[in-house]
């Protein structure tokens, strides 16, 4: 397990079994997401840090199970990833499991498979549980789109080629072209 905040940082970049997501950047500060986890955190009863990774661009939210998430911007992105840095093994754990099988402890065997698959469920639930927050407060916290203005109607269109005719900024042989054109459209 990675020592420093960013060495933890730096591992959660390269780890594939990263579960993440992104969002426009821009939309909320990464330190504001980054404290918003903390709290979810506090809710949920799972102790947490909260660690300036880059100088204000880049947050780390460490709980103490090892459970670890990523706010930072990147390329004109908001990323939060998730990643829990002591994952179950499963295989360990199922071979550890067939010595005691085959030994004759099929009772404890079977209780530590169970125990092994229970952890991992566990560990994947509250990562999903941080995803699913952050996903909510990104979306209480959107900027709603801005509508496009509409396009003239080809009425305006025709009123505004005939004011250029007769302002004299287009010829009648041009107006009548352009006239033709916008028919043709509708």
């Amino acid at each position: 397990m990675p020592d420093s905040p960013r060495e933890t940082a730096d591992s959660i970049r390269k780890a594939e079994d990263v579960k993440g997501r992104g969002y426009p950047a821009g939309v909320v500060e990464p330190k504001w997401i980054a404290g918003e986890i903390v709290e979810h955190c506090k809710m949920q009863g799972w102790k947490s840090t909260l660690h300036d990774v880059v100088n204000g661009k880049a947050w780390l939210i460490q709980t103490t199970d090892s459970i670890a998430a990523l706010v930072e911007t990147t390329n004109g992105e908001l990323l939060v990833k998730v990643r829990d840095l002591r994952p179950v093994r499963m295989k360990s754990s199922l071979a550890c499991n067939a010595v005691l099988a085959l030994t004759g402890a099929m009772i404890p065997a079977l209780a530590l498979t169970g125990a092994a698959a229970w952890r991992s469920q566990a560990r994947n639930a509250k990562i999903d549980s941080i995803l699913q927050f952050v996903d909510e407060r990104m979306q209480s916290r959107a900027v709603a789109p801005k509508a496009l203005p509409s396009a003239p109607s080809v009425a305006d269109r025709m009123k505004n080629l005939a004011s250029l005719r007769d302002q004299g900024l287009i010829t009648d042989e041009e107006y009548e072209a352009k006239r033709k054109e916008l028919l043709e459209a509708i």
